[in-house]
């Protein structure tokens, strides 16, 4: 997400919330600064140990090539 912030308490008040990480802070000019940042929860989604990133490629790719097929 990003924000655009003219007000300096809005812009520390908007760093001092918990919860959010900062992904760039970029000053536009003197008086406006462009903020991109996500959720903290939002990266932290835990891994299971009976999961593989490749089954749901491969899955995929059977799926379609069977569409096709």
């Amino acid at each position: 997400m990003t924000e655009l912030i003219s007000n300096p308490q809005e812009l520390y008040q908007f760093l001092e919330t918990t919860g959010i990480e900062f992904l760039n802070l970029l000053f536009a000019s003197d008086h406006v600064v462009w903020i991109s940042w996500k959720y903290a929860a939002e990266g932290k989604i835990p891994n299971l140990p009976h999961t593989n990133e490749v089954i749901g490629p491969y899955v995929t790719f059977g799926a379609r090539i069977h569409l096709y097929a």
